[in-house]
């Protein structure tokens, strides 16, 4: 299941998964092509995903938590609703998919990658709310890995992608030189 598929690194991620061979179910604020409709700031909905997912395919081995907004503009300029809906999709949103994904990933010793940012590591100015984000990001997914480390069941990954070129988004065609795993040598709930 990949979250965000409707476009951009979503679309990409999904792609690439299907052209290795998965079977992907593609999930986003709106509806897309062999694809489910999941607001990912909403648990009703994350929970209902999921559902379909297990109900049409009886399994769930791969979560991407793609789905991701951003802005520029100055701090003093940011509402507190901007503010709170980019918090909302990108760290809430990973946050209640996984929780809602957690209990057939493990049972089936699955798979979770988050999608941050180089931007949650390295600060850029009039992105505030993204990057506090992001990093809410890599530290969520830092927390589970440890927290699932003990049960010894499937993966836990953070992809964090550098600037990614509007061409390589609009193309839905990942490089190689896009997308950079954290460091760590892969091991069961590893970051």
């Amino acid at each position: 299941m990949v979250s965000g598929a409707a476009s951009g690194i979503g679309a990409a991620v999904a792609d690439r998964l299907e052209q290795e061979g998965a079977t992907v179910v593609r999930s986003d604020l709106v509806e897309t092509d062999r694809g489910i409709v999941c607001d990912v700031s909403d648990p009703r909905s994350c929970a209902a995903a999921v559902d379909a997912v297990l109900s049409a395919h009886g399994s769930l081995h791969v979560l991407a938590n793609v789905a991701g907004i951003g802005f520029s503009r100055r701090i003093g300029e940011v509402t507190p609703e901007e503010w709170r809906r980019v918090i909302d999709v990108n760290l809430t949103g990973t946050f209640l998919l996984s929780q809602a994904a957690l209990p057939p990933l493990l049972d089936g010793r699955g798979v979770i990658v988050n999608m941050a940012s180089v931007a949650g590591l390295r600060a850029t100015p009039y992105n505030a709310a993204y990057c506090a984000s992001k990093g809410g990001v890599i530290m969520l997914t830092k927390s589970m890995a440890l927290e699932l480390a003990a049960r010894e069941y499937g993966s836990m990954q953070c992809a964090r992608p550098r600037s990614t070129p509007r061409s390589c988004a609009a193309s839905n065609s990942p490089t190689e030189p896009t997308w950079r795993c954290c460091p760590g040598r892969p091991r069961p709930w590893a970051v």
